[in-house]
């Protein structure tokens, strides 16, 4: 279950090139490459998880998924202000990761997402011990979990209780995640 999960979520990021570019991406051909570029990446990020998984390479997977997180955040905080934001992306002066989760009404993803998964990408003795911490074998329901869990908070906003769609293109992983 947990590579199809994985699998379909690439799927449904390729499947975003192939429709309309989301506003305001379509707004000029600059920012509708942008986009599309990231969206590659992410689902190439997605490829990489799948295989990282088949071989149990937990560690290096989530370092991955917070490069999904930043990259999906990122896609977001540009579409707020496209014409000022997308120039600074361009010229890789964008805010620091926990700034545009604040910026675009996500920061409670720092603490409980975005930081935890830094702890793979920046070595600390917490994942370190990992895999004496957590005896996954066989049973990966654990990643499942979390690859799920995550991805849904994605794509999706607390609004008054209830989720809703935050961004038009993430609604194809939704699809699949809810």
């Amino acid at each position: 279950m947990v590579l199809e999960i994985i699998e379909a979520s690439t799927k449904m990021l390729r499947l975003c090139l192939y429709d309309d570019i989301p506003p305001p991406f379509d707004k000029d051909s600059r920012y509708a490459m942008v986009f599309q570029r990231v969206i590659e990446i992410q689902a190439e990020q997605c490829d990489s998880i799948s295989e990282l998984f088949k071989r149990g390479l937990f560690r290096p997977a989530y370092a991955i998924l917070r490069s999904i997180l930043e990259g999906m955040a990122t896609l977001v905080w540009m579409s707020l202000k496209i014409d000022s934001y997308c120039i600074l992306f361009e010229e890789g002066k964008q805010p620091n990761t926990k700034e545009i989760l604040k910026r675009i009404g996500w920061e409670d993803e720092y603490e409980r997402t975005f930081q935890y998964l830094s702890g793979f990408v920046h070595i600390d003795m917490d994942s370190a011990e990992f895999y004496r911490n957590y005896e996954l074998g066989s049973d990966l329901t654990l990643l499942l979990l979390a690859f799920r869990s995550f991805m849904a908070r994605i794509i999706t906003k607390k609004s008054g209780g209830t989720r809703k769609p935050h961004w038009h293109v993430c609604n194809y992983l939704q699809i699949i995640l809810i």
